[in-house]
């Protein structure tokens, strides 16, 4: 091989590894991550199951207010990439991730989505995860918008949290960032 070859394959390695690190960025900040349907009557099919989350995810920065930390992340930290959205790749504490589903699961909790919100833009803070019987939930939540993505064997949905939830979620929130 020349040394020019060997000089291009260098080259292409090199700008392959940084297309794969940076396309969660492109994904996020252009939301194409966001193309899910907003119907309410979906809600039945992708609701996850009344069992703990095996999983809970925490989301890296948000693509429109830290986005300079953001990228720092997608670049160089480990990650966890679901749906389109980031997370660390370490599971965070599985407590919280069960408390805030079980949140999510009080009757009311769930409203369906009128539209955009002023917040700057969805963003994954948590990412809860359920298997049984070889079937697969998620949910994808942004406590920013107070919204929640649900995925469930290709059939996905994206709903609001009411503002009572929201604040519940919020609070435990606090309560598991005491507790480190």
């Amino acid at each position: 091989m020349t040394k020019n070859r060997k000089r291009l394959l260098w080259i292409t390695v090199i700008l392959a590894i940084i297309v794969w690190r940076v396309w969660p960025g492109v994904v996020a900040v252009n939301r194409l991550n966001l193309d899910v349907p907003d119907d309410f009557t979906l809600l039945e099919k992708v609701i996850p199951p009344t069992s703990p989350p095996q999983t809970i995810h925490t989301g890296f920065s948000h693509p429109y207010f830290e986005k300079k930390k953001l990228w720092a992340e997608i670049l160089f930290l480990p990650r966890k990439i679901s749906h389109g959205h980031v997370f660390h790749l370490m599971p965070a504490d599985d407590s919280l991730g069960e408390s805030i589903a079980g949140v999510l699961r009080k009757p009311g909790a769930l409203t369906e989505r009128l539209g955009n919100t002023m917040c700057g833009g969805f963003h994954a803070d948590y990412l809860l995860s359920w298997e049984e019987k070889d079937l697969n939930w998620q949910a994808v939540v942004c406590m920013g918008c107070h919204e929640v993505i649900f995925y469930h064997e290709g059939v996905s949905m994206r709903c609001c949290i009411t503002n009572k939830a929201a604040d519940a979620i919020s609070e435990l929130e606090k309560k598991a960032e005491a507790a480190r």
